[in-house]
């Protein structure tokens, strides 16, 4: 693995990291690693296929061409999987809910340990997710962990769904929060927390912009 800067921006979903993680990589001139998406593409190669041995499916990830791409415009990142846009198939709550439970499987997430790792580029890296300050990068220059109310991310996680005309309740989306964050906090392993060195943030009553220029402010603090 390359001596380079690392970001960590841990948390639970709606809490803002996807957008933050893309403002400071763009800040800072770094790559970046959503972490979330490549469950997700796990769970929707799961779903072409049920019955497939969940090693198979890992494999199918593992030599798969994965590419994240910016709309540096709106702070939104693509995900293509062999060429293929699948953004908005991965932001279907269905998806997000078979994700969660297949990251509760040991084989699920030390099969993809590697894959996260291989996203650690010149010159750094911010990379998002659940457990990329305590599992992953556990040699990250700056931890953060963000976190916000249940009411705010189910919002948030509504404005984004109704971009992309997917129309969900309020009520189930904090339903879905609550059991995630349950399953998340609970796993066995590398479960959702923060990192006993990480920079705790609530975004819950700050602008993305504020939380970026937040994080970019302790990132010089650390570098040093």
């Amino acid at each position: 693995m390359v001596d380079t800067q690392i970001i960590t921006l841990d948390g639970p979903s709606g809490c803002g990291k996807s957008t933050v993680t893309l403002a400071v990589a763009q800040k800072l001139g770094f790559h970046w690693l959503n972490s979330g998406a490549l469950y997700r593409l796990v769970a929707l190669e799961h779903t072409k296929n049920p019955s497939q041995d969940i090693q198979a499916t890992l494999d199918i990830i593992q030599n798969a061409d994965i590419e994240f791409t910016a709309d540096t415009t709106q702070l939104v990142s693509h995900i293509f999987y062999n060429h293929q846009d699948v953004t908005s198939a991965l932001q279907a709550p269905d998806i997000a809910q078979i994700a969660s439970k297949l990251a509760q499987h040991s084989e699920v997430r030390s099969g993809l340990l590697e894959l996260q790792q291989k996203f650690l580029k010149s010159p750094g890296l911010v990379a998002e997710g659940r457990d990329m300050g305590t599992f992953i990068f556990p040699q990250a220059t700056l931890k953060c962990y963000l976190t916000a109310t249940p009411e705010i991310r189910a919002l948030r996680r509504q404005k984004q769904l109704l971009e992309i005309n997917k129309h969900v309740s309020l009520d189930t989306l904090i339903s879905s929060i609550n059991q995630r964050d349950q399953r998340d906090c609970s796993r066995a392993e590398a479960p959702l927390k923060p990192a006993d060195d990480a920079m705790i943030i609530d975004t819950s009553e700050m602008s993305l912009s504020a939380v970026s220029a937040q994080v970019i402010q302790y990132f010089k603090v650390k570098a040093a």
